[in-house]
């Protein structure tokens, strides 16, 4: 009998599939960044349009490169509160402008600013596609995933895709050799050729 793996894989863009079917797609990953620990998955759903939610990694059964499977139903999932949300400031906008008169909408647009908030939990960060990773000598790559414990979420490795979109491939670095996280970079000890002499590996 085979071993219960110890660690997921999360990669950004994973399909999401609960215990009924499909159900989204990976947008972001919330991150303890101090603990370098994964908290949460932000999950968007397969509504019209897709609403994001935030999914504690309890619900994580199971995990490949590119599929993240969750202990829910579709239902479940679509329940949970917008992980995104908007509300509307005054930016105390004169009732005098001319232009009023010629779009009786402009003065709701000038006094009421929308204002987008997210439920990132206190002290936490979103890493979202796109993120960078950066040598200690320059940029190396983009974060395309992280492999974290199954039981306690702490994140033993980034994996970074290195190269052109028609040779792309990826390396996990360990934790040990990350110097900072933030949203949308990751700092890293190694210099670009440490990093590029990692084994390349194959991700299922």
């Amino acid at each position: 009998m085979n071993a219960e793996p110890t660690e997921h894989i999360i990669s950004l863009g994973a399909h999401v599939h609960c215990s009924d079917g499909y159900g989204g797609s990976v947008t972001r990953l919330i991150v303890e960044a101090p603990n370098r620990r994964l908290t949460h998955i932000v999950v968007q759903d397969r509504t019209v349009p897709a609403v994001e939610h935030l999914v504690p990694i309890a619900w994580i059964a199971g995990t490949t490169y590119h599929r993240v499977t969750l202990d829910c139903t579709q239902s479940t999932l679509v329940a949970l509160e917008p992980f995104a949300g908007e509300q509307y400031i005054s930016s105390h906008a004169s009732d005098y402008e001319p232009f009023y008169g010629v779009d009786p909408f402009a003065e709701f647009e000038a006094e009421n600013i929308p204002l987008v908030t997210e439920a990132i939990p206190p002290g936490e960060l979103a890493i979202q596609r796109g993120a960078q990773a950066i040598a200690s000598d320059g940029p190396v790559g983009e974060v395309s995933a992280f492999v974290v414990d199954r039981a306690s979420g702490d994140i033993s490795c980034i994996v970074v895709r290195l190269g052109h979109w028609f040779a792309r491939h990826e390396h996990a670095i360990p934790i040990a050799t990350v110097e900072r996280i933030e949203s949308g970079i990751i700092s890293l000890t190694f210099t670009r050729e440490q990093i590029a002499a990692l084994p390349a590996i194959q991700l299922q």
